[in-house]
This record gives C-alpha cells, structure tokens and sequence, in this order.
C-alpha cells in the first residue's frame, strides 16, 4: 500500500533522540567520566565500555564493516587516541575511562585512509601450570575452586576487565546466594588462593603449537596515559598439563534480509545492555525466538522498564502456556510468524514479518521498532527464505559471509547441523595456532603474519615505511629477476611405507605411482568418492618401499583422514604424520641454481636435478632432501631437512644468497606466482572440479565435458570507459558476454586473483563451463550483488611463459 502525505521525518545518522540510561546497573554513577567521540563531549560512568557509553547517549551506529561497507553498532572498530598513538580497538571491548577521545575509523572518501594501528611495546612472558581455565563464569569459577582447593596451580583467565562472566547479567540463585552475592564470594575466595592466578583482559587467542596455549593480556587499554616502563600488550605462552574451556554457549542468529543493521542484538548483548550497563536497547523492542528462551527474556526487561512492542515467533504450533504469558504480559504475539527483512538507513527502524508455512497470500506486516532481540534455537522447522529487494542477507553477519538459496537448509549463522537424531553441538575448543620450525627466524626477517588455516604464516616481508602490498608486489617481481626464499613448513608431510605402499599409492591414483622411480617425484589429485578434488598431492619416492607425499596446509586434515579410511586392514603399510617433524623452503628464481651450487657443492659436483627429481644427502651433519620443483613456474627447488636443522638451512640460504639479492618472500608474493605459473592451489580444490575439470588426469565415471575446466582470466575493460579499471577478485561469478545483466549462479566462478606486477595488470584463475572451448572470447565477471562488472578475456590458465624444464609437472 502506498504511502500518503504528510510523511514523517526521521533521523538517518543512526542517533536516538534522547537519553537511553535507566536505573540499576552496575555502573559507579558516583564517578562519572568525561569522554569524546567525533569531537563530540559525553558523560559516562566507571564500569562502562566505550559501546555502552555511546549508546546511553544515543549513538549506536559507531561505524562500517571492512568489506561491504555496512553499517556497523555496537561491535564496531572505532579508533583511540592516547599518547600520541592512534589504536584500533572494538567499542564492545575498550573500557571507558576518564578523557578518551575516540573517532569513527572509516571514511567515504577513498583518498582518506585511516591511521596506522599503534601495537605499542609488545611483552612476551612464558607461564607454566597445571589447570588454564578460559572463562571466569559460574562455571569456570566453580572449576577453578575445584582444582585449587585440590592442590593444583590455577590460572583463570576472563576477556572481560570484571570477572563473573554471565553473571553479571542474569539473575539466579547459586549455593542459596543471589548471583551478584555467590559471584563475588568465590572471587575473594580465589584471590586468597596463593596457587591461583587471575587474569582479566586478556584473551585467550589460540592454542600455541601442541603444548601452550597463546594469551594476549591488554595491561594498558584502561588507562588515560601509558607508562612507557610498562607494555601495551603483554602475550603470554602458558605451558598447561590441562586446559579447560568455560566461555559459555555460543550465541546464534536467524537469516533474513539486512540482518546486520545496527540495533540488532543477541539475548547476551541486550541483558548485559540493561542489567549490567543500565542502558536500554531501544526505545520500541521486538523479540524474536523459536523456543521458550526467549519469553523468559520478558520479566527481566519488564523489570527494567524496557519497552517491547511485539514477540514474533516462527513455530507453526506455539505451546498454549506461550499464549498465555503473551496476554498477561500484555505483549502482542505473532505466533507462526518469522523476520524476512530488516529496514533502516543507519540502524534498524522497521521489520518485515511473513507467515510461516504455505500462506497463500503470503502477506507482509510492517512492524516499526528501533531494536529487535533474538534467540535462534536449533531447529529443524524450514523458515521462508529471506525477501527479496534492496539489501543484503547474511550467513553470518560479523563475517560478511552472503548467504545464498545454496545454504544448507537447517543452518544458523552457517552452521550446519545434523537432523536425524540428536542434535550436538560441536565441544568449546579455542582455535589451533600452528607455527613452524622457523618461526623466530623469518619474526627477526621483519615479516607481518596472517593465519591461513591453523597455520600462523609470514604474509610478506615489508621494508620500512613500505606498505604491504608495496611488500608483496616487490618480492613477487624478485623472484622473476633474481632469487626468493619462501618458508613452507606449512606443507602437510605423510610419511607412506611398507611393502605395500606403491600398490597402496597406485590404487588411489594411478599405475604410474607404483612404477615411479626412486629419486622422483609425482604430481597427483586425491579425490572424494564423487570424482571432485580433494587435495593436491606431491610424491617423493624415497626407497622401493617409502614414500612422502607433499600437501597445502588447508586440506591436508581431508587428505590425512582419506588416506587413513582408503587403508585396508590387511595391507602392510603404515601411514604417519610427519608435518611438524621437517621443515621446508622453497628456493625460486632465475638465480636459484647458483645459490643452491654456492650452499652444496657436493650437490653441484654431480649431474644437475632433472625436473621433478630430488636428493637426499647430508653436508656437514645437515639431512637434506632437495628437489627441483616450482610453484611459481620458472625455475626453483624445495628443500626439506628435520626440524631441528631449519634455522641452518635458513641461515645458510640468506648468507650465500646476499649476492644474489635473495628476498625473503611471504604467502601473498607467493600466491601471485601462482597464479601467474596458472598452478592449481586450495581456492581452485575448493571450488569442487574434478581432477579433468583441472586439467590434470581423468577422472573415471564422469563426463569431461560437463566438468567446470580451469582457465585464466585477464580484465580488459573497467565498468565505465575513462574510468579505473575494478578490481578482478576472487568469489566473482562469471556470465555470457552478450550484453545481458548478470543473474543467476552465471556459468563459472573467479577461484584466485590477484595484481601481476611482472604483467603490469590483473590476473586470475576461474572455474568455468566448456573453459578450453572458450579461451579468446570475452565473458563477463561480476560481484555477489550483480556489481561491479568487468569485462574478461578467456585464456589458458598459465599467464607466463616458462622453460618446460623449469616447470613444476
């Protein structure tokens, strides 16, 4: 129905009009604190974060995401300015003290970057004890007391800067105390503990290898000015013979257009708003739910003198006991009801309701509100998909991951779960942080880290005052004019021996692996049941009965678990993990052979590697496996030796290789060269072709020509003439170049792009329907939403042109 005049004015800077702070929390109102953002003079109270401070005074869009440019709330990357430095913390997180001066981090001008983050002075401090808990709720203070009184040395670590966990938002009765009462007697009773120790903000970040476990501990965050006899952050390895998780469930939301606007809040969010910070959510609140957790909700905020204006549950047949509450409470129910869109410019100002079910009708009910909370259960109901229109919809909304009707089913925040049966829900664990052999060494070469997987790696080597991706392009243009050392200790090593190993290899691949001479290498795919890729695989053939196979980190857990499940009981062979046992580097460039003959010369004094061969010898006490072997296409060796050895062998490297301009290269460099070489990778495995598809072997049981087939992808045009050309990135869908708007899942994908600085333009690899039938013709690339469109030429998948001899097979 249209609109008719008069229209009603509204805010659009994602700012209420008055103030949000209600009675009760746990705020000290007896010190109150000044503070600014974006110039603007506010007033808190000690026990506020900088989020629940802006939103009592009636800011709640705080900024935009990284990758789309959203608006952003309460969890926003906002930057702080203190001593001189400029940081970038999470509003959520920073604690608000007395004179902060915070600004929104993100611009609309693209010429306006924001400030480099300041780490500030970093501490590293190794701990060792017997019980690390993680998470300071009722149920990590309980363990906590448990293993202290029981002689243990305790470290109890919370993120927050007050202990308590849920505690210091629920309410309940704990050993016949109330929550606030029981939370504070097992504190003081735990810092009378002399075994025990208690670390508030700091977060556990990852598990350190396979003994430790990495704490980042912020010991300066909450203070107006920084001593600088004191760090900024202070990292702790802690050493612990056991580890126990105790964070609390995790937090899940529903799927529907534009849900992650600003005022969209989790049942967590909105208790610790109101019980804790004494701040209302918003001024007009929906709940939505599909169980009783939600209605449960309602007393607490009732009691707080919260508004809500409706509760929006999506089960086809709501308990009775639901109704009633409904009616006392006085709250409007819509039962069989769910969210299919959010609307607002800056936060959220209206939802889009629809029946559940089969509505012939299928009408819409606008419902204006300027907050919704929400509490998705599990549930194996199929909900309406999202409605369709201007904005986007969210697998998971703090990821910027799109979802699409491809989504499984019965998946919150794209998490799938199993149907039939019981439902369980996946053990607290925190997330591995692999390091390699040569970690301290490329941390002293000045490389700036990003993790891939669990892997923890040197993303580029930049230079003073050199940006990274100055960085990146700098070593990728080294290795096509002089040398480059790359550390792959990363690849995943399996360790295949017995006398049945070659019958054993050449039943998962091919004849060839079994006939395969001793001192050569074989270039295999490891695929699933279905005939698509799982994981690319290099064979080293180290004796009649012993072979390695080489992997990429990413899906070598999938490979690892194939090769265990396709092992036959009575086949006499066994199959071992050696990753963290060798260390490895890739040594490429047109100056590499030189290098490698002034470091071995006993290597040099013998015929040189053929392609795809290798060497296993010792110089001077140092085990070396070296093959002749190239990921980035020319010529280039990876060199192996125990872990123990790796700083030699790098050390060695760098020395003989200074007059030579040997660079150190990182995983960004290394993945241009990649491309460049047109070399599949993990994003090309991932995109599920077949090993035909890839170009590499053929793959039984499948048509070929309905394979999606690798090619190469060069822009030749931007989206408007005069203009910059787009940039070409990975995730693209790929259409017809017949003019057409782009729609629909398009006939390819964009797996792998980059920038070639040795080409001087874009370059990428793609997936794409009849691809070798279609290398010279011009297609068109576009993003999730249809936008930007580029147009691309079709070509073979390698970009440069190498020496056959110098290619990796």
């Amino acid at each position: 129905m249209a609109r008719i005049w008069p229209f009603t004015l509204r805010h659009v800077t994602g700012r209420s009009d008055a103030d949000q702070r209600i009675e009760g929390g746990m705020i000290d109102r007896k010190s109150p604190l000044e503070f600014r953002f974006n110039r603007e003079a506010l007033l808190g109270f000690a026990g506020d974060t900088l989020a629940s401070a802006l939103l009592a005074n009636g800011h709640l869009t705080l900024g935009r995401s990284a990758r789309y440019r959203r608006p952003r709330g309460l969890d926003a990357i906002v930057l702080i300015e203190r001593g001189g430095k400029v940081e970038q913390v999470r509003a959520s997180e920073q604690e608000l003290y007395d004179g902060l001066v915070a600004r929104q981090s993100f611009s609309f001008l693209p010429w306006v970057k924001a400030p480099e983050d300041s780490p500030g002075e970093v501490e590293h401090v190794h701990d060792h004890t017997d019980v690390l808990i993680v998470g300071s709720g009722p149920k990590g203070l309980r363990r906590a007391v448990l293993a202290a009184e029981g002689g243990a040395d305790v470290i109890l670590v919370e993120r927050d800067f007050e202990f308590g966990g849920r505690l210091l938002h629920e309410a309940g009765n704990y050993s016949g105390l109330d929550a606030p009462d029981w939370r504070a007697q097992m504190i003081t009773h735990l810092k009378a503990q002399p075994n025990v120790s208690l670390y508030s903000r700091t977060t556990a970040i990852a598990e350190d290898g396979k003994t430790s476990v990495l704490l980042e501990e912020r010991v300066q965050d909450h203070l107006p000015d920084t001593d600088p006899m004191f760090p900024t952050r202070r990292l702790r390895h802690v050493s612990a013979e056991k580890l126990e998780l105790a964070t609390g469930r995790e937090e899940f939301g529903f799927v529907f257009q534009n849900n992650d606007l600003p005022g969209i809040f989790d049942v967590k969010t909105a208790l610790s708003l109101v019980r804790r910070y004494a701040v209302l959510p918003g001024k007009r609140i929906v709940l939505y739910g599909n169980d009783d957790a939600i209605y449960n909700l309602v007393p607490a905020l009732q009691e707080a003198g919260v508004p809500l204006a409706a509760i929006v549950d999506p089960r086809e047949l709501v308990p009775a006991h639901c109704h009633q509450f409904a009616r006392q409470a006085g709250i409007p129910l819509y039962p069989g009801h769910c969210i299919v869109a959010a609307r607002g410019f800056r936060r959220l100002r209206r939802l889009i309701l629809r029946k559940t079910g089969n509505d012939p009708l299928q009408r819409d009910i606008h419902l204006d509100c300027d907050a919704l909370i929400q509490s998705a259960a599990i549930t194996e109901e199929q909900l309406p998909m999202p409605a369709k229109g201007r904005g986007k919809c969210f697998a998971d909304p703090e990821t910027e991951i799109l979802w699409s009707p491809d989504s499984p089913t019965y998946s919150l925040l794209g998490r799938p779960y199993p149907l039939d049966g019981e439902v369980i829900v996946p053990a607290e664990k925190l997330p591995a942080r692999r390091v390699g052999p040569l970690q301290s060494a490329i941390e002293r070469a000045g490389a700036v880290f990003t993790m891939q997987g669990d892997w923890y790696l040197a993303k580029a080597y930049p230079a003073a005052d050199e940006e990274e991706m100055d960085a990146t392009r700098r070593e990728a243009l080294a290795v096509r004019t002089g040398a480059g050392l790359c550390d792959i200790s990363c690849l995943g090593k399996v360790d295949v021996q017995g006398p049945d190993a070659a019958a054993f290899l050449g039943r998962l691949f091919d004849d060839g692996w079994a006939k395969l001479s001793v001192g050569r290498l074989r270039h295999g795919i490891l695929c699933r049941e279905d005939g698509r890729a799982l994981a690319g695989v290099i064979g080293w053939r180290l004796a009649p009965h012993h072979y390695c196979l080489t992997t990429a980190a990413s899906p070598f857990a999938a490979a690892l678990s194939k090769l265990l499940e396709m092992k036959l009981d009575n086949e006499k062979l066994s199959v071992t993990d050696i990753t963290d046992s060798w260390g490895a580097l890739a040594l490429e460039g047109p100056a590499a052979p030189a290098i490698l003959a002034e470091c071995f010369p006993a290597l040099a004094k013998e015929n040189s590697l053929p392609a795809m061969g290798f060497v296993a010898f010792e110089q001077d006490e140092l085990p070396l496996r070296i093959a002749r072997l190239s990921l980035s296409g020319g010529a280039g060796y990876e060199i192996m030796t125990p872990a123990g050895y790796a700083d030699i062998l790098w050390n060695l490297l760098r020395e003989k290789g200074k007059s030579h301009d040997l660079t150190p290269v990182g995983t960004a460099a290394r993945d241009i060269l990649r491309i460049e070489a047109g070399h599949i990778g993990p994003a090309e495995i991932r995109a599920g072709a077949t090993a035909a598809g890839l170009g590499l072997t053929a793959t039984p049981g499948r048509d070929r020509k309905t394979d999606p087939q690798l090619v190469g992808l060069k822009p030749v045009s931007g989206t408007e003439e005069g203009k910059e050309a787009v940039e070409l990135r990975a995730g693209m869908r790929l259409y017809e170049g017949d003019g057409t708007p782009p729609r629909g899942p398009g006939i390819g994908i964009v797996t792998s792009a980059g920038h070639s600085p040795t080409l001087g333009h874009d370059i990428a690899l793609a997936l794409l329907t009849e691809g070798r039938a279609r290398v010279g013709t011009l297609i068109r690339a576009a993003g999730d939403d249809g936008k930007p469109v580029i147009d691309v030429k079709v070509r073979a998948p390698r970009h440069l042109n190498f020496r056959k001899e110098d290619s990796r097979a």
